[in-house]
């Protein structure tokens, strides 16, 4: 029979004699390295620029390329639009980058 162990510590199981104590699981998995972000797909013209804020700013090439797609984006959205089922919509594009606390 399983009791629930006291506050703060892992799952225990009574046997005769004495309590054997087995250490709380991670809740998550280990996750695997991820693929590197593709600068060479940004072009001849954003390439170079994600790559220079990559080595002066040294900050990861995910979040340089990101921010020159984005500012790429926001660049060019007043000067086309899209037609989607005959309406008329502003070319868009939204960007989310996740980072821990203080990464460049």
């Amino acid at each position: 029979m399983r009791e629930k162990a006291p506050r703060g510590a892992g799952w225990c199981t009574k046997s005769v004699t004495k309590f054997r104590y087995y250490p709380p699981e991670p809740l998550y998995r280990e996750l695997p390295e991820p693929a590197s972000y593709p600068l060479e797909a940004l072009g001849d013209v954003l390439h170079p620029m994600a790559k220079a804020m990559q080595e002066i700013i040294q900050a990861p090439a995910a979040l340089c390329g990101t921010s020159v797609l984005t500012a790429a984006a926001l660049a060019v959205q007043p000067h086309g639009n899209i037609e989607i089922d005959r309406r008329i919509c502003p070319a868009s594009l939204y960007g989310v980058t996740v980072a821990v606390s203080g990464e460049r």
